[in-house]
Formats: structure tokens, C-alpha cells, sequence
């Protein structure tokens, strides 16, 4: 492996790990990075990944896929998680990948659901509704400035200096 690689994987698993530690930490769940299971690693690429470290990317998730693959394989190789947990771990990055993959891709994609016709004339409908009322309430309003302002003049006394000599 390269430096640039081996660089990489170990970012990845720091951040796994990291992830994984608060996780449980905050659980109440104390289980060290050796009980991960591949509900875990499913969880971390298709939901945590994309939600909280903005990892949407094709090319980083197939990474963290790549990286998560050997730190299991490690493990298990030198006895450090069981056999058919690391085994289980590989067949869900395995089997689950191009799942993972789509789901972590297009986690914050908008659904493409479009109104049908009926709705859009319903809603075209309450708009010209609410703009008539918004008209008249306009309308009503500058009536009663006009006939306000009438009121006023007809009350409105002379001015005592109107009335003297200089």
C-alpha cells in the first residue's frame, strides 16, 4: 500500500471509531471498537456518514467500504473480533455495497414527486381567492383613508389666527 493509502484507511477508521465510541458512549452502551457488528457498519455508511459528516460522495463511501473491509479482515485475522461476527461484517459489505452506496449517495436528495393537475388547480384556485380578498381588503382600506380625511376637513375649525387682522 501506499503512504497516501495507508493514510487514508487510518483516517477512516479513525473516524469510524470515533463515531462508534460516541455513539455507544452516549448510549449508555460502553462496547469497544472490537464488538463492532454489521448493523454498525451499515448504520455508519448509510445513515451517520451522509447525515452528520457530509460524506455523500461515490468515491469516499466505496473508501470507507474499502477500509472498513481490511480493518475487519485485520481483526479477525489476529483474533481480535470472532470469526463469525468478522464474517458476517464482510458478507454485508459484500453483498449490501451498492445499496449502501445509493443510499448514502442520494441521502439528501429531494423525492421527485409531482403534483397532479387537480392539485395544482385546487391551489391556483385558494391563491386567486386569497389575492381577490387581499383586493378588497386594499380597496376597503383606501375608502376608509378617502372618507376619513373628509370627515376631518368638515370638523375641522378655523384657525383663530385666520379670523384676525394684522
Amino acid at each position: 500500500m501506499s503512504d497516501d493509502v495507508l493514510y487514508r484507511h487510518a483516517l477512516n477508521i479513525q473516524h469510524f471509531a470515533g463515531w462508534h465510541l460516541t455513539y455507544y458512549c452516549a448510549a449508555d452502551e460502553l462496547r469497544s471498537v472490537d464488538q463492532v457488528t454489521a448493523r454498525d457498519v451499515y448504520d455508519f455508511i448509510t445513515d451517520w456518514l451522509p447525515r452528520k459528516s457530509w460524506v455523500d460522495s461515490e468515491r469516499r463511501i466505496k473508501s470507507y467500504l474499502a477500509t472498513l473491509k481490511r480493518y475487519v479482515q485485520f481483526m479477525a485475522e489476529h483474533e481480535y473480533m470472532r470469526a463469525d461476527v468478522a464474517t458476517s461484517i464482510l458478507r454485508v459489505i459484500r453483498q449490501d455495497r451498492e445499496d449502501m452506496i445509493r443510499t448514502a449517495v442520494t441521502y439528501y436528495d429531494e423525492p421527485q414527486k409531482k403534483p397532479s393537475s387537480e392539485a395544482l388547480d385546487a391551489q391556483l384556485r385558494d391563491l386567486e381567492a386569497r389575492w381577490a380578498a387581499l383586493a378588497r381588503k386594499d380597496v376597503e382600506k383606501s375608502m376608509d383613508i378617502v372618507n376619513q380625511s373628509f370627515t376631518t376637513q368638515e370638523k375641522r375649525k378655523p384657525s383663530q389666527s385666520a379670523g384676525r387682522k394684522t
